[in-house]
């Protein structure tokens, strides 16, 4: 016969009221064991302490007296009385000490008990020194297959996200993961889904909200497995609802929140969690402009956590700050300022100044000072906040793969439009140093991560990192393979390639830090030091304009100008739609030959006088307001932003007759801050030449194969790049004669001063030949006359899936995701492929700014890419532009001559011819490239079309 639970319990409890004291303590203990399995913490806590003081006196340094203890102390923890638990971890440890010559189990579990007390508490320092404790002596005691050492790794990636050091929190998460995925069914493991929730909080917390979402799903569902009427399920649908309002999915937030808090209320309304769970509703309805149901649930909160827990514990500061946030939404500054600033103090000193919070936490009081029209105080915090988040990607990007950087700043980082938007409606506009600044820092940060990654790598003796480095550029041309095989690849293939990269990548990144110096950073003083004084350097800059609250509909265009004896000065210039107008209305003229015939070029700049009032139209947008500034300038360094990438600044008319490259030497840069690193390039009689034109497109592929011979050894190999046969059957590419001639041109200008050319032209102009170029390889010169390709956002041009796109030719290049994969330039043999001829154990012919980013070309001084379109890309931000253009700045080249349009052949030789003159004749690159295009267009002032599409980027 089995004796109920409930009746054996109430029988004990009756023996221990009316037996003697001998029966004492293990009676009890039993008593507080079966307590503590049914979660009555109290009563467990009554019965551990009476068989505590139940222990013979000599029963102290025992293992049934630690164990006591340890019961305990859990308990005390779990009832939210932390100094209590705090005294008895202490007296356990000494405990332990004398028992033990060395650390035990029950040492490490001590220390991880205290270390998540003094992480509660705020006390991180001491945490993270107790944690490492216990981990340590748990992967000594039992190895890395564990789960208490799974445990602590847990931890202390929970400690290390607490800190913001995400680079350390993220490998400690995984290998909790791993470890707990095997020691038990997933399906059941409420540790395994403590992890999965602590890894999306990360990831959550990086902007990852692809990674975050299914790890959030996979534990609420485990949970789901004990009943939807408990804590931890309540927790799951409160964590995935924040996901859900960071995603702006706002309904599916409520639908979360609402379940999670009605739950709690059952549970216990007076506990945190059910504080916790008003607190997000709170700033859900905050966001919805519901504003009524916002502020009675903050408060809510607030009594709840008043209640519930200890001052100063991080949960209260959130809702402080929460509440700050509910009195700005609704115009109560003095409020908000206050609550702010009380838990600005509590983060500054628990968190420090770099933790997310406290970051965040800036940027609003900042806001608050802007609507309070307290200026001087908002300019303070938004100089420091811009610096705090610069400070915080620098060590975010320090262990990131490039897909996650874009996460993060498309996420969590922004694009300092709220910064710009203040200092633009704000701040004088003669003292805009601090936008300046803004704009410096916020540039080409993906692409500055890159190179500098590249250059560790190259530089460094480190074997290891050079081998991980070779897996990682193995991968990528697999995946240049697969991409390029379209639908007939199985895309979990493709996944699977591209996380095994993904995280070769961000092993990397974490290995080469070691190797990084440390770079200072360029400041607008720096670039004006720079400057002689008939130079100006002028920073473009595009933003969404903010009202101080909400953001507009409005795109603005604004352009910093700097000169060597004043400040920068902000010069308001148009709205995007005014310049979109501008564009649409050149239509279809600037097309160009190939595959690219098919959509315009966009670019401003179009053949004959037709459009003289368009491009008219465009300069009185975009410069002459700047003009002003510009008194006794002679060379103006610009970096574009957002469209000014598709406009030939050269060819602005500035009147009937002259053009803005008549008046100034432009000099365009991808930022101003290049400025101080402004040395003359020349090519030198030592530099190598490489020289490609006169492509045959249609070589055999026999002969194809023989001519790939030479470079077997100089290429990593992995599969065919060859397309499949299923590729549309469409027009191929025509020969070009005239790039013939235009390399032919440039050899003879060559020779009298240069001792090493090389000329690729027809079958043995091949893409293995280019790729051979890598690394220590590359010439100082890269000369590349070809067809070349760039096709639009397909979302923004056809579906995916609509079955007329079958008729196009380059579809698999047209439909791709990636912009890198939709641009690039073609080589030998490159119709085979283009027409669905499968030519195994060789390259396609079809060279991608995808595959040209993965290469590494140190040495290249310059690189011409005499192909229609070359310059174009989609442009994201403040990266700039993402097609060859980008492709060429990741490899490392230091110039780049680029066409925004194709022009005709004969005037393209005539400017190249004058271009390598010049060069060749002593002069920089920047000074051949001008005096080339001055020429070009003095000789067809009427028609910028044969001359204007050039542009150098340095």
């Amino acid at each position: 016969m089995v004796i109920p639970k409930q009746l054996l319990l109430a029988g004990i409890l009756i023996f221990i009221s009316t037996a003697g004291y001998s029966q004492g303590w293990k009676t009890t203990m039993d008593s507080a064991k079966i307590l503590k399995d049914q979660k009555k913490t109290a009563e467990a806590i009554v019965y551990y302490t009476k068989a505590k003081e139940q222990l013979p006196g000599d029963s102290v340094l025992t293992d049934t007296y630690v164990q006591i203890s340890k019961s305990l102390a859990e308990l005390y923890y779990l009832a939210k009385q932390p100094d209590r638990s705090l005294v008895i971890c202490y007296e356990l440890l000494k405990t332990i000490e004398k028992i033990h010559t060395e650390r035990n189990a029950d040492y490490a579990w001590t220390c991880n008990l205290l270390g998540a007390i003094y992480n509660n508490a705020g006390n991180l320092d001491s945490a993270k020194i107790l944690h490492l404790l216990a981990k340590d002596t748990r992967e000594k005691l039992f190895g890395k297959k564990d789960r208490s050492y799974a445990q602590s790794c847990n931890n202390l990636g929970a400690l290390y996200h607490d800190l913001g050091q995400f680079d350390l929190a993220e490998p400690l998460f995984l290998e909790a993961r791993a470890i707990r995925e095997n020691i038990e069914p997933v399906k059941k493991s409420a540790v395994y889904a403590i992890t999965c929730v602590a890894l999306a909080n990360l990831y959550r917390d990086m902007g990852q909200y692809d990674k975050a979402e299914p790890l959030y799903k996979e534990a609420k569902e485990i949970r789901s497995t004990a009943g939807k009427n408990n804590a931890d399920y309540a927790n799951s649908c409160n964590i995935l609802a924040d996901l859900y309002y960071y995603m702006h999915q706002y309904k599916n937030a409520e639908d979360l929140y609402l379940e999670a808090k009605n739950i709690r209320a059952k549970l216990d309304s007076g506990s945190y969690e059910y504080g916790e769970s008003c607190n997000n509703l709170a700033n859900l309805y905050r966001d919805m402009e519901q504003y009524g149901k916002a502020g009675s649930l903050a408060l809510e909160a607030k009594t709840v956590f008043e209640k519930s827990l200890p001052e100063g514990n991080n949960t209260r500061t959130i809702n402080l700050n929460n509440l700050g946030e509910f009195y700005y939404a609704t115009g109560r500054y003095k409020d908000a300022e206050s609550y702010f600033l009380q838990a600005r103090q509590l983060w500054e000193k628990k968190l420090g100044r770099t933790h997310p919070y406290f970051i965040s936490n800036t940027e609003d009081l900042a806001a608050v000072y802007w609507n309070m029209n307290e200026v001087q105080k908002a300019d303070q915090l938004f100089s420091e906040v811009s610096l705090l988040k610069y400070e915080q990607l620098d060590k975010i990007f320090g262990f990131t793969n490039e897909t996650e950087k874009q996460s993060y700043l498309r996420n969590i980082n922004g694009s300092g439009d709220v910064y710009q938007s203040f200092y633009y409606k704000k701040f004088p506009h003669n003292k805009a140093g601090q936008s300046f600044t803004i704009s410096l820092l916020n540039r080409n940060l993906i692409l500055s991560s890159t190179q500098q990654l590249r250059q560790v790598i190259y530089n460094s003796s480190d074997s290891t990192l050079g081998k991980i480095y070779q897996q990682w550029a193995g991968l990528k041309e697999q995946l240049a393979n697969l991409y390029s095989r379209g639908t007939t690849t199985d895309i979990s293939i493709v996944k699977d390639l591209e996380e095994k990269s993904g995280k070769l990548e961000k092993e990397l990144s974490r290995e080469s830090v070691v190797f990084t110096k440390v770079q200072k950073k360029i400041t607008w003083q720096d670039i004006r030091q720079s400057l002689q004084r008939d130079e100006a350097a002028i920073e473009y800059v595009e933003f969404k304009l903010s009202d101080g609250k909400l953001f507009t509909d409005s795109v603005m265009y604004v352009a910093l100008v700097l000169t060597k004896d004043k400040d920068p000065v902000l010069v308001p210039l148009f709205e995007k739609k005014q310049l979109d107008s501008l564009l649409s209305n050149t239509g279809n003229k600037t097309t160009n030959d190939g595959v690219a015939k098919l959509y315009s070029s966009r670019g401003i700049i179009v053949k004959g006088n037709n459009n003289m009032g368009v491009n008219r139209s465009v300069y009185s947008l975009v410069w002459k307001p700047l003009e002003k500034e510009l008194s006794g300038i002679k060379t103006v360094y610009f970096a574009p932003s957002g469209l000014l990438h598709r406009i030939a600044f050269a060819a602005l008319p500035l009147n009937k007759t002259e053009v803005l490259s008549d008046k100034y030497k432009l000099v365009q840069l991808a930022t101003t801050a290049s400025v101080t690193d402004q040395k003359p390039v020349f090519i030198t009689s030592s530099d190598n030449l490489q020289l490609y034109g006169g492509i045959n497109y249609d070589a055999d592929p026999v002969a194809l194969k023989r001519s790939v011979q030479l470079y077997a050894g100089n290429t990593q190999k992995h599969n065919s790049r060859s397309l499949p046969a299923d590729l549309i059957r469409s027009s191929s590419f025509s020969y070009l004669p005239g790039t013939e001639a235009e390399i032919k041109i440039i050899r003879e200008e060559a020779k009298n001063t240069m001792a090493h050319i090389s000329l690729l032209s027809g079958i043995n102009a091949t893409e293995e030949s280019f790729k051979a170029l890598n690394g220590k390889a590359s010439p100082a010169v890269i000369h590349v006359a070809t067809h070349g390709f760039f096709f639009p956002d397909p979302k923004t041009t056809f579906k995916k899936n609509d079955e007329s796109s079958l008729e196009i030719n380059g579809q698999v290049f047209r439909q791709s995701d990636n912009p890198l994969f939709r641009s690039g330039l073609l080589f030998a043999g490159a119709n085979n492929a283009w027409q669905g001829k499968t030519v195994e154990g060789i390259d396609d012919g079809i060279l991608t700014a995808y595959e040209v980013s993965d290469m590494y070309l140190p040495g290249t001084k310059l690189a011409v890419l005499s192909a229609c379109e070359t310059a174009l890309g989609d442009i994201q931000g403040s990266e700039g532009v993402y097609g060859l253009q980008r492709a060429f700045k990741m490899a490392g080249v230091q110039n780049l001559v680029m066409s925004l349009w194709k022009v005709p052949d004969a005037e393209t030789a005539a400017f190249m011819q004058l271009f390598y003159k010049n060069m060749f004749a002593g002069e920089s690159i920047t000074d051949a490239f001008y005096h080339a295009q001055t020429t070009m267009k003095n000789k067809y002032r009427n028609d910028p079309y044969k001359w204007a599409a050039w542009i150098l980027i340095k």
